[in-house]
């Protein structure tokens, strides 16, 4: 690289003021304590969980995953798959977002769709009305169960990749359809027909703004 070029492997030069790697990124917070972690509902070390929490979420879960197999009984025999990685807890956040214990802090970006360009614009809708009050947040008991079954379905959908439950990968229409209705705002927005045989887009949420529900 030069001040204002890349240099080519062929020696070739193209003008930039800026170089932006996009190279992914981990989910990891090493400036939450591990005290913070739990209270917000991070994934953490089991371990770190304080006992009455820890029995809580044990049940939820137990719960949630039998009414996942109840919803879904080809889940009880998954095909053969590779042990997920470390044990940690599940994340503990409402739509894998909002953190049941501190409203003024959301996480975008935890939930893994097959579109992250339109799970990204309908979280960013959903966070902002979150913000101005305009998203009606269930009971915390209702809340809880909500989380817990969301993460049941990852961890039995996706046996390899669900264990920490933000692993939606094929949930992108059900997962969206539920943050637009939370708002107040139609998910589908391209005419019957016309939603039925194309993708779905994060361009789809392009004219919210004007129905002025969300700001």
């Amino acid at each position: 690289m030069k001040a204002n070029s890349i240099v080519l492997d062929d020696g070739s030069e193209i003008a930039a003021d800026v170089l932006l790697c996009g190279t992914g990124w981990s989910a990891q917070y090493p400036f939450f304590s591990k005290q913070q972690a739990c209270e917000l509902g991070l994934p953490h070390r089991p371990e770190d969980d304080p006992p009455d929490e820890s029995r809580l979420w044990s049940a939820l879960l137990k719960q949630a995953e039998q009414r996942v197999l109840s919803d879904f009984p080809i889940l009880q025999h998954p095909p053969p798959h590779n042990a997920p990685d470390g044990p940690t807890t599940t994340l503990r956040m409402y739509n894998c977002i909002a953190s049941l214990n501190d409203p003024s802090v959301v996480f975008l970006g935890r939930a893994h769709l097959s579109n992250s360009f339109r799970t990204s614009e309908a979280q960013a809708i959903w966070a902002t009305a979150y913000f101005d009050g305009n998203v009606k947040m269930p009971p915390r008991a209702q809340a809880q169960r909500d989380i817990a079954y969301m993460n049941a379905l990852s961890k039995k959908r996706y046996p390899s990749h669900g264990a920490v439950g933000d692993y939606l990968f094929f949930e992108l229409v059900w997962y969206t359809d539920r943050l637009m209705d939370e708002v107040g705002l139609k998910s589908h927005r391209k005419g019957w027909l016309t939603d039925w045989v194309e993708p779905c887009l994060a361009a789809d949420f392009k004219d919210v703004k004007k129905e002025g529900k969300y700001v």
